[in-house]
């Protein structure tokens, strides 16, 4: 019988016999959020959508999981919409509701996409809230050639061509026959992309 080699790359699946590679969402999440607390914010918010979506949710943990080690984890702070999580609407929709009902709003959000981190500036521009004197943003970069926001975005930069590079890899050493015979799963760092969208400010805020 043929054995074909395969890899997968950014697969969520969770089959231990099978070769993936994939962006660790978990530190994606983590790693932006632990900027703004650095930064002195400690009412962070965080634009998802429903959950089932496999990177939303890593992502959606490595930000709790970092602000409860601070002890300022609030979800109300968390902001659901049901509409395509990768767009500006759902941004734009999301961070103006949490702007507008909240008696203590975040000073800063962490959004799970470059679209929606640009929605995020423009629902606050439309509330007169300057970026970032006002609301502090950090976005997860996907496509540099893509830029919906005015703004040069802080962002945590996904490594996909560091996963496409280490999937190729992976595949040679299939096809020579070498290489573990067990599944080989590997999680790359995202990079944090330090832009103007952000400030820092006092530890009570």
């Amino acid at each position: 019988e043929n054995h074909i080699p395969l890899v997968f790359m950014n697969s969520g699946l969770t089959d231990r016999d099978i070769d993936d590679v994939t962006p660790d969402y978990y530190q994606i999440g983590a790693l932006g959020t632990e900027y703004l607390l650095r930064l002195g914010h400690r009412r962070i918010g965080f634009v998802a959508h429903q959950p089932g979506h496999l990177s939303m949710e890593e992502r959606f943990a490595g930000y709790r999981d970092a602000l409860v080690k601070h002890g300022c984890f609030h979800e109300e702070y968390v902001v659901i919409h049901n509409e395509d999580p990768q767009s500006v609407r759902t941004g734009y929709w999301a961070v103006r509701d949490v702007l507008t009902q909240l008696e203590e709003p975040p000073t800063a959000v962490y959004a799970f996409h470059e679209n929606n981190a640009a929605g995020a500036a423009y629902a606050a521009e439309d509330l007169g809230l300057h970026i970032p004197e006002c609301l502090s943003l950090v976005g997860t970069y996907h496509n540099p050639k893509r830029q919906y926001s005015k703004h040069d975005m802080t962002s945590v930069v996904l490594p996909l061509q560091e996963v496409g590079s280490k999937a190729v890899e992976i595949l040679m050493q299939r096809i020579d026959g070498v290489g573990p015979n067990r599944g080989i799963q590997i999680k790359l760092p995202g990079m944090l992309k330090v832009g103007e969208t952000c400030r820092p400010i006092g530890e009570n805020a």
